[in-house]
């Protein structure tokens, strides 16, 4: 029994000289290829501390990183639910606490989610400065499916409503469309050269050849 405890204890500690160069062999490898793997532009110098730095640089991920440089900021904490991004070339902007928000903004657009995972959104907020269109929809399930809209321009030739699933009304005068459907009863479509109206199961109506001739089908 002694002999075979100290032939057990013999082979353990061979085993353990070695497994541990085996060990930190490979390790020392993928630090290695892990610097063959991207090309080093920067002349900052990297140290080595509870994660890798380099300048204004921090990776720990995922608990923390932040990438500073003269075109851009980005910052995510606790990976994937924060980050912050912003690009100061193009320029935008993004941030985000999954599920509370998500923000996006450019020099044109603005764009906010409200207990979100970006479908379905409780609250969403948009806007273009193009247009000078403003945008309010509650629970948003996906794009134009949503519980409740109201989206409007500043000058009055753009409006879109939506209430329930069950009325969706579009009013554009610019490009001279329209539209208003009470579903799933009513359906009444609009442009600059034709016209339909369709009211099931009674009747269907309209016109065509920029609004000229006119047609009527009774059912």
């Amino acid at each position: 029994m002694t002999q075979h405890k100290h032939n057990r204890n013999n082979y353990l500690t061979r085993n353990k000289f070695i497994y541990f160069p085996v060990i930190s062999f490979m390790f020392s490898m993928i630090f290695t290829l892990s610097s063959y793997g991207q090309t080093d532009t920067s002349d900052a110098k990297m140290s080595f501390d509870l994660g890798f730095t380099r300048g204004n640089n921090i990776n720990i991920l995922p608990f923390f990183r932040r990438i500073k440089t003269n075109e851009k900021k980005e910052v995510d904490i606790l990976f994937p639910f924060y980050a912050y991004k912003r690009n100061y070339v193009l320029p935008t902007k993004r941030s985000y606490f999954f599920p509370v928000y998500w923000s996006d903004s450019t020099a044109q657009t603005r764009d906010f989610r409200l207990f979100t995972t970006y479908y379905p959104s409780l609250l969403h907020i948009s806007s273009k400065k193009s247009n000078n269109i403003h945008s309010y929809i509650f629970l948003d399930l996906a794009p134009e499916i949503n519980l409740l809209e109201y989206t409007k321009s500043a000058d009055g030739n753009y409006l879109q409503n939506n209430f329930l699933f069950f009325l969706w009304y579009y009013n554009n005068k610019i490009e001279q469309r329209s539209h208003l459907v009470l579903f799933p009863l009513y359906w009444s479509f609009r442009d600059k050269e034709k016209s339909t109206q369709t009211l099931i199961p009674l009747y269907l109506s309209g016109t065509y050849h920029k609004h000229q001739g006119k047609f009527l089908a009774v059912t």
